[in-house]
């Protein structure tokens, strides 16, 4: 599901950093229902236009940050996304990475959704984390999750989870997981380079064409 507009357009942003004195005003509900409607339909072109001016007229919010990079992702302008997600970054870490921090890092607020796919039996979302996630099994290396694609039926209940996980970073492996019932079930190992979005999805999709496996309810 497209994100509602998130916190930010006060002048008390969370982690206790200021927006007071902001030059620009921030964008209005009109404006953000406007682009949300657009990514909801999958207008990614127009959304990222329609984006692109209101960060050049408002004041920039982590919501259209975060609307960008799935407006760029759905139209496949992975590297576009990639080279501008350092100014969503550093706009989180500035405004929310402290208060995340203070209340033991909630799990519902450690990523943001990067691509929306609609339609067929299945809707996918795929996030990232704003700060990668690092697990360390008994006795093993420590395993660092990029991406999250959670995978809902038509009525938004979830259904599975797959990760892209790197192993031993001293090692580096990068290898498409599905969270099972006590760990997790390789899908695919891509090797030393991390993969892009489509490609990782194109074998998410590949394994759910698969007859199901007994993964988590």
């Amino acid at each position: 599901m497209i994100p509602p507009a998130m916190p930010g357009a006060s002048t008390a942003a969370p982690g206790g950093a200021s927006t007071a004195g902001a030059e620009k005003p921030f964008p209005t509900a009109d404006e953000k229902d406007a682009i949300r409607g657009l990514l909801v339909g999958q207008r990614y072109a127009e959304a990222e236009q329609a984006i692109a001016a209101l960060l050049s007229a408002r004041e920039p919010t982590l919501t259209l940050y975060i609307w960008r990079d799935i407006a760029l992702n759905g139209q496949r302008k992975n590297a576009e996304a990639d080279k501008l997600k350092p100014e969503l970054l550093e706009h989180w870490n500035r405004y929310y990475k402290r208060s995340w921090l203070e209340r033991d890092r909630p799990r519902g607020e450690n990523s943001w959704p990067r691509l929306e796919i609609y339609g067929g039996e299945h809707p996918i979302q795929i996030c990232e984390y704003f700060v990668p996630e690092i697990t360390t099994p008994r006795g093993a290396p420590p395993i660092t999750s990029y991406y999250k694609f959670i995978i809902r039926d038509r009525d938004g209940n979830f259904k599975r989870l797959y990760r892209l996980d790197m192993l031993n970073p001293k090692d580096p492996f990068f290898a498409l997981h599905e969270a099972v019932d006590g760990g997790a079930r390789i899908v695919k190992g891509y090797g030393a380079w991390k993969p892009n979005i489509w490609d990782v999805l194109k074998d998410v999709h590949a394994d759910m064409e698969k007859p199901e496996k007994s993964g988590l309810p």
